[in-house]
């Protein structure tokens, strides 16, 4: 388990530097802001505790956590810039768990109008659900070496379960996770339509490029 990834969001992109310790993982991450940069829905859940092991942060400096929306007649670029996130190595040097808490205010889009309208009421309701937040103890090694990361996602007031596939890479001075995958924005309750003549598609590609610096 020397390759693969974790996730993330329904949008992302930067965080924190932090040094590496060793610590029991299951202390939460805190949901303020921090400055840098088709998963199948289940039941609601609740966040999983994280194993112990070697903590290491995100580098937002380096790392992206982006997304792609669509309407019938464009696509829309954007993600986040401010989070938190960290990984939790093992003795046998594999990933054995993730966290991540995501400042909603902070997402940003291709287009000013756009994203005033993603943080009020028809989208993310900012003002309401300050932050988005997942966690996994759950990686397990699928097929062609890659991983299959299973975990749960707290987004706009629901929690579900959410498993996808990821590439994690461990040496001795970094962890790299690259994920993309889609996410259905209706199992979490964001449900705005959009225009009759040009609908929102309900499923939002997710991209994560994410550094962790040991």
């Amino acid at each position: 388990m020397r390759n693969v990834v974790v996730w993330f969001l329904l949008v992302g992109c930067g965080s924190q530097d932090g040094p590496s310790q060793e610590t029991p993982a299951g202390e939460p991450l805190a949901s303020g802001p921090q400055t840098a940069g088709a998963p199948t829905a289940a039941p609601p859940a609740s966040l999983p505790a994280l194993p112990e092991g070697q903590v290491v942060e995100v580098d937002g400096a380096s790392s992206s956590f982006e997304w792609v929306g669509a309407k019938v007649t464009k696509e829309h670029p954007g993600g986040f810039t401010s989070y938190q996130g960290r990984v939790v190595i093992g003795a046998e040097e594999n990933v054995l768990g993730t966290e991540f808490v995501v400042d909603m205010a902070s997402v940003f889009s291709d287009s000013e109008k756009l994203t005033k309208h993603l943080k009020n009421v028809d989208f993310f309701d900012v003002a309401t659900f300050t932050s988005a937040r997942f966690a996994s103890a759950d990686i397990q090694t699928g097929e062609g070496g890659g991983h299959v990361v299973t975990g749960s996602l707290d987004l706009h007031g629901n929690t579900r379960v959410i498993e996808f596939p990821a590439t994690i890479s461990v040496t001795e001075t970094m962890v790299t996770v690259q994920a993309e995958f889609q996410l259905n924005r209706q199992d979490f309750g964001v449900s705005y339509p959009g225009k009759p003549d040009d609908l929102i598609k309900d499923q939002v590609q997710i991209k994560l490029n994410l550094n962790f610096p040991r």
